[in-house]
């Protein structure tokens, strides 16, 4: 992702410097950075596709990882993702044929636009959903066995932060399109590395999560009230054991039953 991003920034910056160096004048700038069919305006605009493409893989892997393996619960998620690379694709070839002065609101290629990034969305959408469903889920199993918040609420706020900011900038380019407002250069070029921040910064915030984590736990110290295995605290648990009893000289049998408090991470 860093990869793409960095080849997309570069094609944008050599494009803008070539526009207002070499083709002075409003029109002529905007007529060259308007034109959809040259190969420099493909192999930067190539890129979009290719890292949302990149972004929604990612997503999908860690959905599979995080519900045990399970590819029943990626189906949909897969299909949209074919689905958003066939429209992704489809609007650079549509650019390598459009013809002379056409423009990116063209009904033709706009239609392709707005298919492309309204499956963006709904992926985001649900493989979001399924990753914050999934740890609170674990979560919610895992509190009556733990002292104190433990690690995978946090874990889901990060996922929700870093998640909503690609889809706040996937969502106001949908809108744009819809509306055919020039503004959408802008957010345009700024999505490729938004991208990239994104899951990079899920995977860096997460990181330093685990390893804050792992630094709580070689500091505490144990109450004398809180029994512990190593440096993990446990919770005092109510067991009822019965024990059945056999004698050989006898062919009687009794239950002894007795509580015994036992303690559980």
């Amino acid at each position: 992702m860093f990869i793409v991003a960095t080849f997309h920034i570069a094609m944008s910056m050599a494009r803008t410097i070539e526009g207002y160096a070499n083709h002075p004048g409003t029109s002529e700038t905007l007529a060259y950075l308007g034109e959809l069919r040259p190969w420099h305006h493909i192999l930067q605009d190539v890129w979009v596709p290719l890292q949302e493409d990149l972004g929604g893989l990612a997503a999908i892997y860690r959905v599979y990882i995080v519900w045990g393996h399970n590819w029943r619960i990626i189906i949909l998620p897969t299909i949209l993702l074919v689905a958003d690379i066939i429209a992704g694709f489809t609007v650079i070839g549509k650019f390598a044929a459009a013809a002379p002065g056409a423009v990116l609101f063209d009904e033709s290629i706009n239609q392709w636009l707005k298919t492309f990034f309204s499956v963006t969305v709904v992926l985001n959408i649900i493989t979001t959903s399924l990753l914050a469903y999934r740890i609170w889920r674990t979560d919610q199993a895992s509190a009556p066995f733990r002292t104190g918040q433990g690690l995978l609420r946090p874990f889901l706020q990060i996922l929700i932060e870093s998640a909503s900011l690609q889809l706040t900038v996937q969502l106001l380019l949908l809108i744009l399109y819809c509306v055919n407002d020039t503004a959408l250069f802008i957010v345009h070029d700024a999505s490729v590395p938004i991208v990239g921040i994104t899951f990079n910064a899920i995977t860096l915030r997460s990181r330093m999560l685990l390893m804050k984590g792992h630094k709580d736990l070689s500091t505490w110290q144990p109450s004398s009230s809180v029994p512990t295995i190593g440096s993990l605290p446990m919770r005092r648990v109510n067991v009822q054991i019965s024990t059945e009893v056999e004698e050989d000289n006898s062919t009687t049998k009794s239950e002894v039953g007795h509580k015994q408090v036992v303690d559980v991470v």
